[in-house]
């Protein structure tokens, strides 16, 4: 595997553990995973993590689109920590007693932390981002951005394209009220689904797709499904997907000789960043890569026997 680019932390003593240091608890600290239709990854990497370094944390995964019922149970029970993504993301955001000034810019979390007294919020989508275009050796710096979504992936990808000094930014989502808005808040360039169909790809250097085409929620639909003309992609330099598997974007972007960046490297690098969020100690970046690709590999070995009998 490529190696590691450290993730730039913030002060972990803002969210210490009021009621002892997590090495002492005499029971395990409980973090999980919030969203509609979860998968095992998150849980593999952070349990993975946890017994590697002897900490009494435990990692679980809620189903559920309720984000006020999942906060208020947070409180309630003391879970220690949550991992927010579809629907939660922009959501939790005003049911926060505070949040990071990343978070804030962004305008999502995907990182909830109860420190005992408050639930903090932060986003660690953008340091995934960073981290994983890093590996890949890519830079934005005066590169011509395409996005695909709206959504708070989106917004953690405009917010690292706008650090990182990137030309300009052009948004494209299949509700056009949330893409103008996006345009708005950030001041982006925006294009309808059949704008970008006439203008074609040539105008791009790289494209980010935060959609969940191809992802359980939105299976993978082929080149006829998709929001992008796959013919084109050899004009564009790199390719970044957001999704956790391998789509057909990603596979008609290595074809045609992009960089392609997956949403396992941008899961496990986010995930790294939680992980010392969650229990103030330095994450095992290995322990994490080898449970989030054993889990993956197990999937695909499953669903290739399902296919043939």
């Amino acid at each position: 595997m490529a190696s590691f680019y450290p993730v730039r932390m913030t002060n972990l003593n803002r969210y210490s553990m009021s009621r002892n240091s997590s090495n002492n608890l005499a029971y395990p600290r409980l973090c999980a995973l919030c969203a509609k239709r979860p998968t095992k990854l998150s849980q593999a990497m952070h349990n993975a993590g946890f017994d590697a370094l002897g900490l009494p944390f435990t990692y679980v995964a809620f189903d559920t689109e309720d984000t006020v019922l999942a906060l208020q149970a947070m409180r309630t029970l003391g879970i220690r920590g949550y991992s927010l993504t579809i629907p939660h993301k922009e959501r939790a955001l005003p049911l926060l007693d505070s949040v990071s000034r990343a978070a804030s810019k962004i305008g999502a979390v995907n990182t909830v932390i109860n420190d005992g007294h408050s639930l903090i919020g932060e986003n660690t989508d953008c340091y995934g981002i960073e981290n994983s275009l890093a590996e890949a050796e890519y830079s934005l710096a005066q590169k011509r951005v395409l996005l695909l979504g709206a959504g708070g992936a989106a917004r953690a990808v405009v917010y690292v394209a706008q650090r990182s000094l990137a030309k300009d930014i052009t948004v494209v989502n299949r509700t056009t009220e949330r893409s103008h808005s996006l345009a708005r808040e950030f001041s982006l360039s925006c294009l309808t689904q059949q704008e970008l169909q006439n203008q074609g790809l040539s105008e791009f250097d790289v494209v980010f797709n935060t959609t969940a085409i191809g992802s359980p929620l939105c299976p993978d639909l082929g080149v006829n499904g998709h929001l992008l003309d796959f013919s084109e992609l050899s004009s564009l330099e790199c390719v970044f997907d957001a999704v956790t598997r391998e789509t057909e974007l990603i596979r008609k972007g290595r074809e045609h000789g992009c960089k392609v960046v997956t949403g396992l490297r941008m899961l496990l690098f986010q995930a790294v960043k939680q992980f010392e969020l969650f229990t103030e100690v330095e994450a095992p970046l290995d322990v994490l890569e080898k449970a989030l690709y054993s889990v993956r590999e197990t999937e695909n070995s499953q669903a290739s026997h399902t296919v043939c009998g």
